[in-house]
């Protein structure tokens, strides 16, 4: 089985943001910081609006990854996933580091899976929560070839067959097939 890494930006419809009016995106009139993040662009809220929180689901295995700023100003956090949740403290010292990751879950079996984050700090300096991205493990699954004989392939128009391909001269001349994928929420690849 390949495992492939996904990367959902934090502007991505698949990340819900409770409630929508406690979360606001990062621009640089109010935060000269925000050319240090790797998009320079975030979604954050600030624990003394509320505690707001931030949810992802989707269908995978492996490991997760939430990526965020951690820098003086962020405060406490809870992150539930799968339904155990573990509590962060925030920063505590050092250098800011603008493409931080704020959580990282391992052994996730395969399957769907749901990620929450709940902006708990309320201290005035130590309260603003941001989210980049979040990146997460899925299968690709087992390759599978179809041939040019396979009869879901159709042709038409004059084609010139061999003992692997086929090939045509002719202007007309199409192939197609119709097929339905199932993946992950982002589907799997198909190359051609």
């Amino acid at each position: 089985m390949v495992v492939q890494n996904t990367t959902v930006s934090h502007v991505s419809p698949s990340i819900s943001y409770i409630p929508g009016m406690l979360w606001f995106e990062g621009i640089p009139a109010d935060d000269p910081d925000l050319s240090y993040y790797d998009t320079q662009s975030y979604h954050a809220t600030n624990g003394t609006m509320g505690a707001a929180s931030v949810s992802f689901h989707w269908d995978g295995l492996g490991e997760v990854w939430v990526f965020g700023g951690w820098r003086e100003r962020l405060g406490s956090y809870n992150v539930t996933l799968d339904g155990a949740t573990t509590e962060v403290n925030g920063f505590q010292g050092g250098a800011d580091n603008f493409d931080a990751v704020l959580f990282h879950g391992i052994g996730l079996l395969p399957g769907k899976h749901q990620i929450e984050l709940v902006n708990t700090g309320n201290d005035t300096q130590h309260s603003v929560l941001d989210i980049n991205h979040i990146t997460f493990q899925s299968s690709l699954g087992d390759p599978s070839i179809i041939d040019d004989t396979d009869s879901r392939c159709m042709w038409s128009g004059e084609w010139v067959p061999n003992n692997v391909s086929r090939t045509t001269w002719d202007s007309l001349g199409q192939m197609w097939m119709n097929f339905s994928a199932l993946g992950s929420n982002f589907g799997d690849p198909l190359v051609l």
